[in-house]
């Protein structure tokens, strides 16, 4: 695909093959940050757990001011410039994720001292300066945790760096769920460090009798957990549920409030080797999995309950793939290519695009990149906490939205989004200036989105995309229908 900008035409990347990250999402764990001290030696009065929470990792990016190289720019078409600071614009909007990918970024004003002749040929060059992006890791508290997902345990301390912390997650006695009496301990799964993930050859121990955590020089110790049993299946009827994946999924399907409380019991040995105990009274709300939302919060034109008219029959975007253009694996090209998506048409407005209908994150996810698109549209490339292959998280293509420039919404690099939360606006094709109009006479925008598995499942090479892509279709309507009954849909425009 190519797109045309002020006549210097970009090619516009291919899906990148995804990674094999973590296998499955992280978890949300809200906790009360008050300790209670019941029993502490007096020597070691001083020695304490200051905090413990749950908490998700997030990779930031940090502007500096440190020059790490020259980038060399090559003009792919004839350029006369008579407006420079457009056309600085317009690459550093072509190479700005290339820099991502090298943790770089440059500026509007560093590519205008570049820009040193009025005209430029076809494979002319131009060179420019490019600073660091600075990687900035942090562990943010969350409050929510889906059986199967992953979570970091975070213990702050004071005066115990270098002591092991032992942490206990019991279920409160008035609230059991998946345990069965209330001195038993929930087992979870620990991998050895925190940059461990399931595609490696190290596996997960079972913690039965507690989470240990190293404290290190800087008063934190951080744990890497999934809350799961080791085993999948129950082995006969009458198995506790605690001791399978399939016996906690049950007892969470069959709890009346769908969730969990639990209580803390943390240990450690004070100065003198005294062993110190605290309790900590703090609920967890457990659920066997996130629900998806619908990416918009209208029902489309061309969708069956809400057609604005007949001209949008025929651009139904639920009928069956290649039946019609909006469709999945409809022609493109003369049949040359096939479409990767499914269109969703709304009503759109050219002059002020945050009066269209606003795009939402389907559940929670990490941003892997937002760039130009297709005819003055761009893309959101989301990886969500969910898995539709197992062992692999899903990537979502929110195509055709707003730039970053009109929409004010600029989207980062690693940048964790939350479900339902506001990725953008819907953006309107525009040709030489002119609206795409489909159905006619209609100016309208549309949400093309795209799924993937997250895997290497081999597609039609006519689709131009990586493997893994599948039809959303059966997602997207559940989306729907659970979306509209949470109340999150206004029915009409």
């Amino acid at each position: 695909m190519r797109q045309a900008i002020n006549g210097d035409l970009t090619e516009l990347p291919l899906l990148e093959e995804l990674p094999l990250l973590e296998e499955l999402p992280l978890l949300e764990l809200g906790i009360n940050t008050n300790l209670t001290t019941l029993t502490v030696n007096e020597q070691a009065s001083n020695a304490k757990v200051t905090d413990v929470y749950f908490a998700e990792k997030k990779i930031t990016y940090k502007r500096t001011t440190n020059v790490v190289g020259v980038k060399n720019y090559s003009f792919k078409n004839n350029n006369t410039i008579t407006d420079k600071n457009n056309i600085a614009r317009i690459i550093q909007t072509n190479t700005v994720e290339e820099l991502k990918k090298k943790n770089q970024y440059t500026t509007v004003a560093e590519i205008e001292k570049g820009i040193l002749k009025n005209k430029y040929a076809a494979g002319e060059t131009i060179d420019f300066d490019v600073f660091e992006l600075e990687e900035v890791l942090s562990y943010p508290r969350i409050n929510e945790v889906a059986i199967e997902q992953d979570v970091y345990l975070v213990v702050n301390t004071l005066n115990l760096s270098g002591t092991t912390v032992l942490i206990k997650i019991y279920e409160k006695a008035d609230e059991l769920t998946i345990l069965t009496a209330t001195d038993e301990i929930l087992p979870v799964l620990v991998y050895p460090t925190v940059t461990h993930t399931e595609t490696q050859t190290e596996t997960q121990t079972e913690a039965t009798l507690g989470i240990e955590v190293l404290i290190t020089d800087e008063e934190q110790g951080i744990k890497k957990i999934k809350f799961r049993p080791k085993a999948e299946n129950k082995t006969t009827t009458t198995e506790p549920a605690v001791r399978s994946l399939q016996g906690w999924k049950e007892a969470l399907e069959n709890s009346v409030k769908k969730s969990a409380f639990y209580w803390w019991e943390i240990t450690y040995n004070g100065e003198e080797g005294e062993e110190n105990i605290q309790y900590k009274d703090n609920y967890l709300t457990l659920i066997n999995s996130q629900e998806l939302w619908y990416p918009l919060r209208v029902i489309p034109q061309n969708h069956p309950q809400n057609y604005k008219n007949n001209n949008y029959v025929g651009y139904n975007y639920t009928a069956a793939a290649g039946s019609n253009v909006t469709t999945f694996r409809a022609f493109r090209s003369n049949g040359t290519r096939l479409h990767a998506a499914r269109d969703l048409y709304v009503q759109a407005d050219v002059n002020v695009p945050t009066n269209n209908p606003s795009v939402h994150a389907i559940t929670d996810g990490t941003v892997l990149g937002m760039y130009p698109f297709y005819l003055d549209t761009w893309v959101i490339d989301v990886e969500h906490d969910y898995e539709y292959v197992k062992g692999h998280k899903m990537m979502v293509r929110y195509g055709e939205v707003c730039s970053p420039g009109r929409s004010g919404i600029q989207l980062q690099k690693g940048q964790r989004v939350k479900r339902g939360e506001k990725l953008g606006y819907v953006g309107i094709l525009i040709s030489r200036g002119t609206p795409f109009r489909q159905p006619r006479p209609d100016v309208r925008g549309m949400l093309h989105i795209e799924f993937y598995t997250g895997g290497n499942e081999p597609i039609d090479g006519r689709f131009r995309r990586n493997n893994g892509l599948f039809d959303g279709l059966e997602l997207l309507e559940k989306m729907l229908d659970t979306s509209i009954k949470n109340g999150d849909i206004i029915q009409n425009q």
